[in-house]
């Protein structure tokens, strides 16, 4: 799967995708600015599909329809200027009020990292990469003021 955090201020993913059985994998982008919000995603193909509907603009009308396996496993993460919200196979804009945020399979160790360390969304990305094989590099972070921040896998070194 992935890991993706946010505080709030900012969110983080990694970039490594790979298949549901583990037989492959490559990099992709799973972080996407659209209007006033950024967007991270995680999980199977329903993701996609509901960011290519985000980027047309919402529209109730030009809902995406999703297969029995596309719908049950992916959740979207968004961050805007009033808050972090998350978006499933329902479309609902689920408003959190939670301080921190972390979707994927590294999920646990992303929360862990921010609320008890204290680390950025970019750093709990980069410690859940340490024990998710499903968390790779390089990561990704944007911030509300536009800010894109990369860091390189190699060595933990930021670019």
């Amino acid at each position: 799967m992935t890991t993706v955090a946010c505080n709030g201020r900012e969110i983080a993913a990694d970039s490594k995708c790979s298949s549901d059985d583990g037989s492959f994998a490559f990099l992709s982008n799973k972080l996407h600015h659209f209007g006033e919000s950024i967007y991270g995603e995680a999980g199977g193909t329903g993701s996609s599909k509901v960011i290519k509907w985000l980027s047309r603009g919402a529209t109730p009308t030009d809902e995406p329809a999703f297969s029995k396996k596309e719908g049950e496993d992916f959740v979207v993460l968004e961050l805007t200027a009033k808050g972090m919200f998350l978006l499933d196979q329902a479309l609902f804009r689920f408003p959190l009020k939670d301080k921190f945020m972390a979707i994927g399979s590294g999920r646990d160790v992303a929360m862990y990292a921010m609320k008890f360390l204290g680390l950025s969304p970019l750093e709990a990305v980069v410690a859940a990469s340490k024990i998710d094989e499903n968390t790779a590099g390089p990561f990704y972070s944007m911030d509300l003021n536009g800010r894109v921040t990369v860091w390189k896998a190699k060595g933990g070194k930021r670019a």
